[in-house]
């Protein structure tokens, strides 16, 4: 026990010597022990009974998009829109959407989807791993 205490001492003195003369090491421990702030957009329908009904009109689906900023600045997303079968792509939207910190942004997408059958219709912000998926069935 009594050689284990200078052992200790002397890596705690040599962790500090580290920490004091290298400035991505003290960044480092700063990020480690201080709360950072969460940076995320949430995206979501704006209205889901509306989404999940999947009311296409002439090969058209419209989807109203709900997109809540909780990045540190204002920024300029694009949201995309692609519609698949079980042939592959079938239409593709591309919208802006101006946001703030802590407001929401409703953006408008019309997307071409197949007449019948089945399909997805995915949303992902362009650089982000956000993303919502919608399942749409077979069109009577």
């Amino acid at each position: 026990m009594t050689r284990v205490l200078p052992v200790v001492l002397l890596v705690g003195l040599l962790g500090g010597a580290f920490l004091a003369v290298s400035p991505q090491a003290r960044h480092e421990w700063a990020l480690s022990t201080q709360r950072q702030p969460a940076s995320y957009v949430e995206l979501a329908f704006t209205d889901t009974d509306d989404a999940h009904a999947c009311r296409a009109h002439d090969g058209q689906l419209r989807l109203d998009v709900s997109v809540r900023s909780h990045l540190a600045t204002p920024e300029s997303l694009a949201v995309r829109v692609v519609s698949t079968s079980v042939r592959g792509e079938v239409g593709r939207s591309w919208n802006r959407v101006a946001t703030r910190p802590g407001t929401t942004a409703d953006v408008e997408h019309e997307v071409t989807v197949p007449q019948s059958g089945a399909y997805d219709v995915e949303v992902r912000i362009s650089g982000r791993s956000e993303q919502l998926r919608l399942h749409c069935g077979s069109v009577a």
